[in-house]
């Protein structure tokens, strides 16, 4: 109220001269009455003009003032997102020398980076998320993130936004690792849930590893096989010869009266 009276006093300030020109006009016979009246029409649209900002003005900061309660309501309405992270390394080369035996060698190895590389393709796996998913439907049912009259895809697709994943960058990073992350209200249930996906990952990743290790070894073992064999028929093959070339060799012996050795023991050591 203080703030408008100042403006009215100011405008009457600048006003006031005006009329004076207007009024010597008139004596002098430039100005008629319609100008006059004209500066009086200008002088109460200013005057209304400022009315007119001030009420604005009001209903603008109203307007404002309960966007922002509005806000700061639902923000303090809302439950915070709780975010859990998981991170892997690569191992060092002694845990893996308990894979790469020597009995193994040439059936089956893996190196450092070949051991980090299947760890990050089993965490980052759409195919074990979802069978994962599956092995805890019912958790998921309980606290609300399955929904059973919707397919199992769509289910999928809506727990899958949940997880994020962040890989090192070697120009960036001082070392490598993956980095997964889950979002959600329930903070426990959110730790226990991605670390169950860890293990799950891992687990799925390392069987798939134990069963290529036992395909390639069987396919060794009948290698092996199938070599021995081929050496016991070249063996029983070159026995049945040499049998056969002695019983010759003690026929013809027999035929010309052969009864002592034609070389003595000492002939054959070369003494």
């Amino acid at each position: 109220m203080m703030r408008t009276m100042i403006w009215m006093v100011l405008l009457q300030k600048l006003v006031a001269p005006m009329n004076k020109e207007v009024n010597m006009g008139h004596r002098q016979g430039g100005v008629d009455f319609e100008s006059r009246n004209s500066y009086r029409d200008d002088e109460i649209n200013l005057f209304d003009l400022i009315q007119d900002l001030n009420l604005q003005k009001r209903w603008f900061l109203t307007v404002l003032i309960a966007v922002v309660l509005s806000a700061m309501a639902y923000v303090f309405a809302l439950s915070p997102i709780y975010s859990v992270s998981s991170v892997i390394k690569p191992v060092t080369e002694k845990r893996l020398a308990e894979i790469n035996l020597p009995q193994l060698n040439g059936i089956f190895s893996l190196e450092v980076e070949g051991a980090f590389e299947h760890g990050k393709q089993a965490l980052l796996s759409k195919e074990y998320r979802l069978g994962y998913m599956e092995s805890r439907k019912s958790d998921l049912i309980a606290i609300g993130l399955y929904d059973e009259s919707l397919s199992v895809g769509q289910n999928f697709a809506r727990l899958d936004k949940l997880f994020k994943a962040k890989l090192s960058n070697e120009k960036q990073d001082n070392e490598v690792f993956i980095s997964i992350f889950f979002e959600m209200k329930d903070s426990e249930f959110a730790a226990d849930f991605l670390n169950g996906y860890v293990d799950y990952a891992l687990a799925q990743r390392l069987g798939e590893i134990k069963d290529t290790l036992n395909i390639k070894r069987g396919a060794r073992i009948k290698k092996l096989d199938y070599d021995s064999s081929l050496m016991r028929e070249k063996y029983y093959t070159q026995k049945i010869r040499r049998s056969l070339q002695l019983s010759e060799a003690l026929g013809i012996a027999k035929a010309v009266g052969q009864v002592e050795p034609v070389y003595s023991k000492s002939d054959i050591l070369g003494s």
